[in-house]
């Protein structure tokens, strides 16, 4: 792997995982471009998950330290109402987890094998720009989160499995059609995503080992500008959620997905 593969698939890991248009299908179409195959230096592709992981802790770093500090007081029954709510956000998080999780440990060699199969994935990425265009008929929610939500967005979190569902898109959207306000939605989305991207990397770790692909300072590249460009995009998606405005993300998936189709 060179130099400019490795900034390239930093900024497409940066970008594409917290822009609605999913990471996993961009990188899966991006290597079939460079010509390198899909399951090559799956360790590099874990590390750029994890500077995607790096962006929420930055982005989200008060909120992260106030779900800390109610897990750590969990046993004391003397709380206050804020504490009360971080435990019902924590719950919500952990709940939204399992769907995926369950999908994930059961059908990761099959979902795995999809990544071979770019022009599978580009039919994947025609449907995530369908659930982006479908906010044009949403109306205005002011909901609370929930258990329910928490439940349905998790639902949608388990189908962004496949390569090329966005998982921020899928989330927000089934989030804002339960009824749930923008803000709550953006927010808890993101906040969702932590258990799944870090459990996803840990087992494929486990499972490959070293296999890097690349020298280590090629590999560190990639995961510091996957980390940068991921903070830019987790504040622009943040902003785009508050205005509304996604049918931009759905005319781009269907723009990739049609080059997609033509070139490979």
């Amino acid at each position: 792997m060179s130099v400019w593969e490795s900034i390239l698939l930093g900024l497409v890991q940066g970008f594409t995982e917290f822009l609605p248009v999913s990471s996993s299908g961009h990188l899966a179409i991006a290597q079939a471009m460079l010509g390198r195959e899909p399951g090559g230096g799956a360790l590099f592709e874990v590390l750029l998950h994890l500077g995607s992981l790096g962006s929420i802790a930055t982005v989200f770093w008060r909120e992260i330290g106030q779900l800390m500090r109610a897990a750590l007081r969990i046993g004391n029954k003397s709380i206050s109402p804020e504490e009360g709510q971080q435990r019902r956000l924590l719950a919500a998080i952990i709940v939204s987890a399992l769907p995926a999780g369950l999908i994930g440990l059961t059908f990761r060699v099959q979902v795995e094998s999809l990544f071979d199969r770019p022009q599978l994935v580009a039919g994947f990425l025609v449907i995530t720009g369908l659930v982006l265009f479908s906010h044009r008929w949403l109306k205005k929610g002011e909901g609370e989160l929930t258990l329910r939500h928490a439940v349905i967005m998790g639902v949608a979190q388990a189908f962004a499995i496949l390569p090329g569902i966005s998982r921020s898109g899928s989330t927000i959207t089934a989030g804002l059609w339960a009824g749930l306000s923008r803000e709550n939605a953006g927010k808890f989305a993101f906040l969702m995503a932590l258990p799944p991207i870090a459990g996803a990397a840990l087992l494929e770790v486990l499972h490959h080992g070293s296999e890097a692909g690349a020298p280590l300072p090629i590999v560190l590249l990639g995961v510091g500008v996957s980390y940068l460009s991921g903070v830019l995009a987790l504040r622009l998606l943040l902003s785009f959620v508050r205005r509304g405005g996604f049918l931009p993300f759905a005319i781009w998936c269907w723009s990739v997905a049609a080059l997609a189709f033509v070139f490979l």
